[in-house]
């Protein structure tokens, strides 16, 4: 069958020897696609089932990370939000305090100034008692107990301080009416 040089080329031999010659070829080349299509393709059923596990696997994860990151956004904003009413709660706070700074230094400035007029007064009363009294000698002598004394705190209580200045009956001139 093979008896003439396949290097030559057809065309000296019969057509059976040129038919088994070609089918014989064709044979050849059909199984050896079919080895070389086997090789490829279990090469590549293997990496594209990995890859395929890996993209699930990495899409498992960016799910994963996507519902971290939300919660995380959501966490964020109301965080913000707290610190935002923080510090506007301490700027309130900062407010409050200056006003009521303010008007402790005011109140510490009218109690002074009540101070002195009350010992102003005690003065005069202690000045008109001894003149009055040598006037006086023929009626009895009215007995005034001496105020006693209170240590005067640091820092009163407004409401008390407030009370005391509604109940005297007589504001002096320099002191302003609030």
């Amino acid at each position: 069958m093979f008896q003439q040089d396949i290097f030559q080329g057809p065309g000296t031999g019969t057509f059976t020897t040129h038919t088994f010659e070609i089918l014989f070829m064709l044979l050849v080349a059909f199984l050896l696609g079919i080895w070389l299509g086997w090789i490829l393709w279990s090469r590549y059923k293997q990496t594209a089932e990995r890859l395929r596990t890996e993209n699930d696997s990495l899409n498992i994860t960016n799910a994963t990370l996507r519902g971290d990151m939300d919660k995380l956004t959501s966490q964020l904003t109301n965080t913000e939000t707290e610190r935002s009413t923080a510090e506007s709660q301490w700027q309130n706070q900062q407010l409050e305090l200056d006003n009521t700074r303010n008007q402790l230094t005011v109140l510490e400035r009218d109690m002074e100034k009540i101070l002195q007029r009350n010992r102003q007064l005690e003065t005069e009363l202690g000045l008109a008692k001894t003149s009055g009294a040598s006037a006086e000698s023929t009626e009895a002598p009215e007995t005034v107990a001496p105020l006693p004394a209170e240590p005067v705190e640091e820092f009163p209580d407004l409401e008390t301080v407030a009370d005391e200045a509604a109940a005297t009956p007589e504001m002096p001139a320099d002191v302003p009416e609030e």
